[in-house]
């Protein structure tokens, strides 16, 4: 349906050359080996976020579409390139699965893989690079705020923007070799871009709180 609703507004350039994310052994014409790499990229990428991210997917291994569709709704992938992927998706897995498009679909199926999947990397790169960085802090904030001689993991990071332009954080911190109890940390990003802790998750006033920061605690 998308690719349907798509084909009104395709563009009308030449295809002259492959993208240089495709092998260079695919031809513009071939439906079923585009559709795989481009799903086979698409999927890569958003595994590499959903890993960078710390996400909890229950263990199992979550569909393409539904794991988009969770970061989206986590805040840890912009809506709008949720959406892109969400137009993306169905139309590669008909052409993986042997169905054929029209040359326009297929044409805008290039065009708009190129460009969706060039904004998924560089957005996957840079939230990667600063969920390093986040962490880092985190577990340094856990460290202080309960004891240094105790080793920490962190997963179930989400971060958002309020409406000041300032940055916070929500995650889930736990002791690695000792029995206790989940910690919830959350983190503000000062005006040097420095993460420093802002509240264990105890004896908290949510009204206090940014409603953008409320929302992602509500998740938790």
């Amino acid at each position: 349906e998308s690719a349907q609703a798509t084909e009104t507004q395709l563009p009308k350039k030449t295809i002259t050359c492959q993208p240089s994310w495709v092998s260079e052994t695919i031809v513009a014409d071939d439906f079923a080996t585009l559709s795989f790499e481009l799903r086979h990229a698409i999927e890569k990428l958003v595994r590499q976020l959903a890993v960078a991210a710390s996400v909890g997917f229950g263990g199992g291994r979550m569909a393409l579409s539904r794991t988009i569709r969770t970061l989206a709704q986590n805040g840890i992938l912009p809506w709008e390139l949720a959406n892109a992927l969400a137009d993306l998706v169905p139309v590669l897995n008909r052409g993986v699965h042997g169905e054929q498009v029209s040359p326009e679909t297929l044409e805008w199926l290039v065009l708009a893989g190129r460009d969706t999947i060039e904004a998924l990397s560089r957005y996957v790169d840079g939230y990667t690079s600063q969920a390093t960085e986040l962490e880092a802090a985190i577990l340094e904030y856990a460290s202080e705020g309960i004891a240094s001689n105790i080793g920490f993991r962190v997963s179930e990071i989400r971060w958002v923007r309020d409406n000041k332009g300032v940055w916070w954080a929500t995650a889930m911190v736990e002791a690695v070799d000792r029995e206790l109890e989940q910690a919830l940390v959350i983190m503000r990003r000062d005006p040097g871009g420095n993460w420093i802790g802002v509240n264990f998750g105890t004896g908290l006033d949510e009204d206090e709180l940014p409603k953008e920061v409320r929302r992602l605690l509500w998740r938790c």
